[in-house]
C-alpha cells in the first residue's frame, strides 16, 4: 500500500489530524512533500512527525501504522 493509498482509506477525521500534524510539527517535510515522495515508499507512516507530540499520542498513531503496515 502506498502512502497516498493509505491516505485515501482514512477517515476524513483521521486525514485531517494526519495532515496538520505533518505540517505543524514537522514543517521542514510538511504534508505535500511526505505524500509526494515515491510510490514505492511503503514503509509505513513514521518518520512524518513526532506521534507523541501530536495531540493524538503516540499509541494512537502506532496502532494506525501497525494497520498501514499489515496491508
Amino acid at each position: 500500500m502506498t502512502r497516498k493509498e493509505w491516505f485515501n482509506n482514512q477517515t476524513p477525521e483521521v486525514q485531517e489530524q494526519f495532515r496538520e500534524n505533518c505540517n505543524t510539527l514537522n514543517p521542514e517535510l510538511e504534508f505535500d512533500w511526505w505524500m509526494n515522495q515515491s510510490e514505492e515508499v511503503t514503509s509505513g507512516i513514521g518518520g512524518a512527525f513526532v506521534w507523541l507530540d501530536s495531540k493524538q499520542g503516540h499509541k494512537y498513531w502506532s496502532e494506525i501504522n501497525a494497520k498501514y503496515e499489515n496491508n
